[in-house]
C-alpha cells in the first residue's frame, strides 16, 4: 500500500498492489482492499470493493465512487507482474498526482 499525502486533509491518492500472476494478484488486492480502504479511511468502500470483484478477468478499468476516481490494471510479462488499485481524491487541487 502507497500513499501520497500532502498539505490537503486526507490522502490524495492511495494504491494497493499485490504481486504475482494477474489472477492471482486480482484475487489478493480483493482479499486485501476492504480493511486498507477502512484504515484509510476511504468511503464509500463498499461500492469501490465491490466494483473490484467486478473486474475479475479484466485487464483494467475505471470508475469514480464518491469523491474518488478509482482505477485498476494489471500487469503481466514485467519483472514485476500484479494487480494495482489506486484512488484519487477528485477533491484534492495540488500535488494530487502520484509519483
Amino acid at each position: 500500500m502507497q500513499v501520497l499525502i500532502g498539505t490537503q486533509p486526507r490522502p490524495a491518492v492511495l494504491s494497493l498492489q499485490a504481486t504475482g500472476a494477474a489472477t492471482e494478484a486480482a484475487t489478493a488486492l480483493v482479499e486485501f482492499a476492504p480493511g486498507a480502504l477502512e484504515l484509510a479511511h476511504v468511503n464509500p468502500r463498499g461500492t469501490i470493493v465491490d466494483w473490484l470483484k467486478q473486474q475479475s478477468g479484466k485487464k483494467a478499468g475505471t470508475t469514480t465512487a464518491g469523491n474518488w476516481t478509482v482505477e485498476y490494471s494489471t500487469e503481466s510479462g514485467t519483472d514485476q507482474p500484479g494487480a494495482i488499485l489506486t484512488l484519487t481524491d477528485k477533491l484534492c487541487k495540488a500535488d494530487c498526482g502520484a509519483e
